[in-house]
């Protein structure tokens, strides 16, 4: 069938005129001219927007009912670690006196006593600080002894290392807050300690000490015996204690009554051991008859005030000649100066008027005939008891 032929065919079965007139087409138009043109809404975006501005109500509640101070800004995690010995500080100012400094310097001093032995410090005071304990050196003698420190407050730029100096500028930089040393006669036995800090105004450097002698020694220069029940030095109590059989630290008064015979032998300190004390507590010894001082001395009014000493002896470097202690020792009859460093003559000697037997170097004393020639015993060792 040809193109005319299925024309034909069509044209039967619909019809032969066009179903879309012109006038159908104007009427098209018009309509289209004549009606609103309206734009699809996107119903779904007032619902998205209400959500998610309830979802931020939600979220804002919950993070200020758990913060602290919601408005502050947090600490970076390594600021926030609670270590005392390594808080941060602003560079270049000192640890803060009144929260930190003053309190822990109490509580240490509330916690000291002369019986801690070493382990029982380094749990003690170790515990809010950082700790060395070594063999420090004495940069004058060159002597060693156990030594224990602890920092407190310290910077994370300051290097707490052995044998280190520390000095006022370390403190006023905020380097550290406190510094306490313990020195040791050993592992069980503590002989002193010092407690070290910046000031209140932050002018000056506090120390206070706890000596060997059983003192305290603060920073407003009280003197306070703690480790023994008498106000004596420590090495004095402990010869006392040795010569009558008792516990240093439990004498009393009466206790000085019985003592006989003394020795304080101070050498094994670092340099001269001077002897105070209460005039009254050495008059109280009025059966001392034989003293010795080893690297030690003692002023000539505690001497003079011992009612019945008659034998003195000196060791060490203590004494060149008689003219600080002569009238103090004017009833003596015996008299070792041997192992002194006695520089003196025979007419220095002479000034004893009681003397009847000294002991002496006849080398150093080169006169010492002219003490015979008197009446007095020379001899270059000491006689046999």
């Amino acid at each position: 069938m040809d193109n005319k032929d299925l024309k034909k065919s069509l044209d039967r079965k619909i019809s032969e005129k066009p179903l879309f007139t012109n006038a159908d087409r104007e009427r098209f138009y018009e309509w289209k001219q004549n009606t609103p043109h309206k734009k699809k809404q996107f119903t779904a975006f007032p619902k998205i927007v209400t959500a998610l501005f309830f979802i931020g109500l939600v979220s804002g509640f919950i993070y200020y009912a758990g913060s602290e101070n919601p408005f502050q800004q947090p600490f970076p995690s390594d600021q926030s670690a609670d270590k005392e010995n390594q808080e941060p500080n602003e560079r270049n100012n000192p640890i803060d006196f009144s929260s930190k400094v003053k309190p822990r310097t109490e509580q240490i001093k509330e916690s000291f006593n002369y019986d801690l032995t070493l382990q029982e410090a380094k749990s003690l005071y170790g515990k809010y600080g950082e700790g060395l304990t070594y063999e420090k050196t004495n940069p004058s003698t060159g002597n060693t002894n156990l030594t224990s420190e602890f920092v407190y407050f310290k910077s994370d730029e300051f290097n707490h290392a052995e044998n280190m100096s520390f000095n006022e500028e370390d403190f006023k930089q905020g380097n550290l807050g406190i510094l306490f040393q313990i020195t040791w006669k050993n592992e069980n036995e503590l002989q002193s300690a010092m407690l070290t800090y910046l000031s209140k105004n932050g002018e000056r450097i506090v120390t206070e000490k706890y000596t060997s002698d059983g003192y305290f020694e603060g920073k407003d220069q009280e003197r306070v015996q703690l480790k023994y029940t008498l106000d004596m030095q420590g090495l004095v109590l402990e010869s006392i204690g040795e010569s009558i059989n008792k516990n240093p630290e439990n004498l009393t008064k009466d206790d000085l009554q019985e003592v006989e015979t003394l020795k304080i032998d101070a050498s094994e300190s670092s340099g001269i051991y001077d002897v105070k004390g209460d005039l009254e507590h050495f008059s109280s010894m009025s059966q001392l008859t034989s003293l010795t001082l080893n690297q030690a001395t003692i002023p000539e009014h505690l001497l003079e005030v011992i009612p019945n000493l008659d034998k003195v002896t000196f060791i060490g470097p203590t004494l060149n000649d008689l003219s600080s202690v002569s009238s103090a020792l004017d009833k003596i009859t015996y008299l070792d100066i041997k192992e002194s460093s006695f520089r003196g003559n025979a007419e220095d000697i002479m000034k004893l008027e009681n003397l009847e037997i000294v002991i002496l170097d006849k080398s150093t004393v080169t006169d010492w005939e002219q003490l015979e020639q008197n009446g007095i015993t020379v001899l270059e060792n000491p006689p046999a008891n």
